[in-house]
C-alpha cells in the first residue's frame, strides 16, 4: 500500500467510525491540532465524485481543523487502532 492509498484509507475509516458514533456525544474539537509541516509530504487526491472530499471535510468539521490536519489526524487514529489490534494478537 502506498502512502497515498494509506492516507485515503485512513480518511475513509475515520469517517466511517464518525458515522457510527452519532449518539449525541460527538467528538470535541482538537485542542492541539496535529502539525502538518515536516520533511515528509504526501499529496493525496480527494475526488468529489467518489465522495472522498466529503469524507475529509466531515473529519475536518467534527474536529474543527483544516484538511491537512484532518488527513494527519485520520492517519494517526488508524495507526493507533492497528497497533491496538497487533497488541491483541490480531
Amino acid at each position: 500500500m502506498t502512502p497515498n492509498e494509506f492516507q485515503l484509507s485512513a480518511v475513509w475509516a475515520v469517517a466511517f467510525l464518525l458515522n457510527l458514533s452519532s449518539s449525541g456525544t460527538d467528538p470535541k474539537p482538537l485542542a492541539d491540532p496535529p502539525l502538518i509541516d515536516g520533511v515528509h509530504n504526501v499529496e493525496t487526491a480527494y475526488k468529489a465524485a467518489a465522495e472522498d472530499q466529503k469524507a475529509l471535510e466531515q473529519i475536518a468539521e467534527v474536529f474543527a481543523i483544516n484538511g491537512g490536519q484532518a488527513q494527519k489526524a485520520a492517519v494517526t487514529i488508524l495507526v493507533f487502532l492497528v497497533q491496538i489490534a497487533k497488541a491483541a494478537g490480531r
